[in-house]
């Protein structure tokens, strides 16, 4: 009985992980169709079609692979990461982009995949390693180091918001003790960078910067508004003429604009049985390696999406932070891909594990 479960929540994680992909690959074609600067319609569709289907396959060979043996796959993509920010520093490959590499036309976000190893590295760390052991601080630093080399702070952020979830399930009173240091040092450091204030005074009102700072924020309200409870129609909005971000950043206020907020809601319930789903393989994992991974991968897909949603709707300070499996990211999508391989994977030991015991 057991594994039928888990063969159901596998079901359900590969097909609402299916349907919110195609549902991006739509919206991301309407709001991208008229854009002219590659002078093909289909450019971004073909793309993004591409890029899921290669997450596809990613998903399925890491769903083969046993999850214990992967920290040190890992270690070498950490290691292979750090390479090409060297060399990419050495022969500027990435221009002024420090954290993407290019390859041809394509162009690798070298902070998602950092992000990525960084919490599933520090995850295999922590279970063996208290919080303040010498190995979880000295990672927890490096990685940090490597952040501020790409100049990728939001992506430190990231790292500090996944990562405290887990920390307070290992060591409730140690991770409340870690917690504060690092978000003042986090806030000093991206003070400069990031002009925390000026985005803090953008953020209380909008409107001071309309046409500046504040111009996409306000954009997305409007658009959020204007979708009614049904909205406009798809393909009717024209979202992207006044939301240059419509198909990344912000496509959730492009989405609300043309299917209204009933349909957006629809789409949060779909996220929700992911979620759902996710939690569970999590808590019915056979090891307690395998509950760290699976809770990790799961807080990293709520973060991304309460971020992204709080951002659209002025909540919080602009954080531009993409939609899982939905927002145009070529590295993004593969990410999502991949870990959700490593979840399917997780939940194939159960069974596995159900079986031989005759469960």
């Amino acid at each position: 009985m057991r594994r039928l479960y888990t063969a159901r929540e596998n079901l359900i994680l590969l097909f609402t992980a299916i349907v919110l992909t195609i549902v991006g690959i739509i919206f991301i074609y309407d709001f991208t169709k008229s854009d002219n600067a590659y002078c093909i319609e289909t450019f971004y569709l073909i793309r993004q079609s591409t890029y899921a289907v290669c997450g596809l396959v990613c998903a399925f060979l890491l769903s083969r692979f046993d999850y214990h043996r992967l920290y040190t796959i890992y270690l070498w993509i950490f290691f292979m990461a750090v390479a090409i920010i060297i060399l990419n520093f050495a022969m500027n490959l990435g221009g002024s982009n420090r954290g993407y590499f290019q390859i041809g036309s394509v162009w690798i976000n070298m902070s998602q995949l950092i992000l990525t190893v960084s919490i599933l590295m520090f995850v295999g760390i922590l279970q063996h390693e208290n919080i303040f052991s010498v190995k979880a601080v000295s990672c927890c630093l490096a990685f940090a180091a490597l952040f501020c080399l790409i100049g990728d702070f939001q992506g430190m952020m990231l790292f500090a918001i996944i990562i405290f979830p887990i920390a307070f399930i290992k060591e409730w009173k140690a991770a409340l003790t870690f917690a504060a240091p690092a978000a003042a040092g986090i806030i000093c450091i991206i003070q400069k960078r990031y002009y925390v204030p000026k985005r803090i005074d953008v953020w209380l009102d909008p409107f001071m910067e309309r046409y500046d700072l504040g111009y996409e924020i306000v954009n997305s309200m409007y658009s959020i508004a204007s979708g009614g409870m049904f909205g406009v129609g798809v393909g009717e909005g024209k979202t992207a003429y006044c939301l240059p971000d419509a198909h990344s950043t912000y496509i959730i206020a492009g989405i609300t604009r043309e299917i209204g907020w009933f349909g957006a809601l629809e789409i949060l319930f779909v996220y929700c049985i992911f979620l759902g789903a996710a939690f569970k393989i999590a808590c019915r994992s056979v090891d307690k390696y395998g509950f760290y991974i699976a809770a990790a991968i799961t807080v990293r897909y709520s973060v991304m999406l309460i971020l992204h949603l709080f951002t659209a709707a002025n909540m919080i300070p602009a954080f531009g932070v993409f939609l899982p499996f939905i927002s145009y990211n070529g590295t993004g999508l593969l990410t999502d891909f991949a870990l959700l391989g490593i979840l399917l994977n997780i939940a194939r030991q159960k069974a596995e594990n159900d079986r031989r015991m005759g469960i």
